[in-house]
């Protein structure tokens, strides 16, 4: 009896190719209208998580600008202050 040894790579290699295989075969048996189906879907969904992705972002924006607008009124208020003025000069 003989006993290859297959590097990890390869094994990785082949599993991956099997993958592919049986992934175009599952698409060549989908009819081309439930392929468009499915393309269209994916489409909507692609959008719906692009508009969200806008809407985290502004917010984020708007968290971000109230942080900083309120951490310069902060080190105004301070450097302003009698405290400031004794400690510094």
């Amino acid at each position: 009896m003989v006993w290859y040894v297959f590097p990890r790579w390869l094994e990785h290699f082949l599993g991956r190719s099997l993958h592919h295989v049986s992934s175009y075969l599952a698409r060549t048996r989908l009819s081309a209208t439930e392929l468009e189906v499915r393309h269209n879907m994916t489409e909507l969904r692609l959008h719906r998580v692009e508009k969200e992705a806008d809407l985290i972002m502004k917010r984020l924006d708007r968290q971000l600008e109230k942080g900083i607008h309120k951490v310069a009124k902060n080190l105004s208020d301070f450097l302003k202050s009698e405290e400031a003025r004794v400690r510094y000069m």
